[in-house]
């Protein structure tokens, strides 16, 4: 080797070496060039696709639309099924099965005479629609008013005689003492049975089968009112 030969500087070499590596890249950016290309319209394609969608929900939030639900609730019950109930009469909302011991004293010439009977009895509760005025049920829209008879007592000969049984008696008695203790426990029957909660119980049971009736004709509210 010849001492003359001059020594490679440092820079040099790097220098080269960067060179290399810059024709590399560029050979095979230019030997793959088409694989480049579609990638860059494919980066460009969904830029354009995500600007798309990004300007729809700016407009979609930006202009909101208003929607509006209508629902119709239509109610086609005839006259016919109205005169339907007004046609059952008598309506019973409450029966009390009771027994009444009644007895009568009375002092004759001849002695003391006595006589007591055990009266059995069933109490109905109830109204008859038969007798009210055509415009007792009312509509508007989806409510039902029905105007009804004041609750009473169906049947004022409630104590049936085929059960009542003698329990003592003393002396001859004819058919006026014999009716006059038939009222005596006629009227203590009324009393006990005829009470404010039991009138009170009666309302509650008419109230519930009225609004049944009408709720399954398709009416959603429903008015009660005892005015008769």
């Amino acid at each position: 080797m010849s001492k003359n030969r001059k020594k490679q500087s440092p820079s040099a070499g790097r220098w080269s070496v960067i060179l290399d590596r810059s024709q590399s890249v560029l050979l095979f950016l230019l030997r793959y060039w088409r694989l480049w290309l579609i990638l860059i319209a494919v980066i460009a394609v969904a830029w354009i696709l995500r600007s798309i969608r990004d300007s729809k929900v700016v407009q979609a939030v930006g202009s909101p639309v208003e929607l509006k639900v209508e629902r119709e609730h239509r109610i086609d019950v005839t006259p016919e099924e109205i005169r339907a109930v007004k046609n059952i009469g008598e309506f019973e909302f409450l029966r009390i099965q009771t027994e009444e011991l009644a007895e009568l004293n009375e002092a004759g010439i001849l002695g003391d005479k006595q006589i007591a009977r055990i009266y059995t009895g069933t109490l109905r509760i109830g109204f008859d629609l038969s007798s009210v005025p055509d415009d007792w049920f009312v509509a508007q829209g989806d409510t039902a008013i029905i105007n009804v008879p004041r609750l009473r007592l169906l049947d004022q000969n409630f104590i049936d005689e085929t059960r009542t049984r003698a329990f003592y008696e003393k002396g001859t008695w004819d058919a006026v003492a014999r009716e006059r203790l038939y009222q005596k426990a006629r009227k203590r029957m009324m009393k006990r049975v005829l009470t404010p909660a039991n009138y009170a119980a009666a309302r509650r049971n008419a109230t519930g089968l009225l609004t049944r009736i009408f709720f399954d004709m398709g009416y959603r509210f429903v008015v009660v009112n005892y005015t008769y």
